[in-house]
């Protein structure tokens, strides 16, 4: 602290004042105002060392499940991939 009292030109005593004040301080004051839980973020990528090899795994526990209208599926098993498939 007296160095601190010495850098700011000030008595130590004020440094001490101030010290009080600032451990009586809330340093995370919005709390109060929520309450709510924050979300854990979970990484879509997650990295794994295997056999001194890092490799790259997605994350397919929130992995949105992909579905195909029965008309589009209909429509790419007659016609070859590089057709347009025109739908009625």
């Amino acid at each position: 602290m007296k160095e601190i009292a010495r850098a700011l030109n000030r008595p130590l005593e004020v440094v001490k004042r101030a010290l009080d004040v600032i451990k009586k301080l809330d340093p995370r004051p919005g709390l109060r105002y929520n309450k709510t839980e924050p979300r854990l973020v979970e990484p879509d990528v997650y990295f794994r060392k295997v056999d001194d090899q890092w490799q790259a795994f997605l994350n397919e526990d929130d992995m949105p499940q992909l579905r195909l209208s029965p008309t589009y599926a209909a429509c790419w098993c007659v016609m070859p991939p590089t057709a347009m498939c025109a739908i009625t």
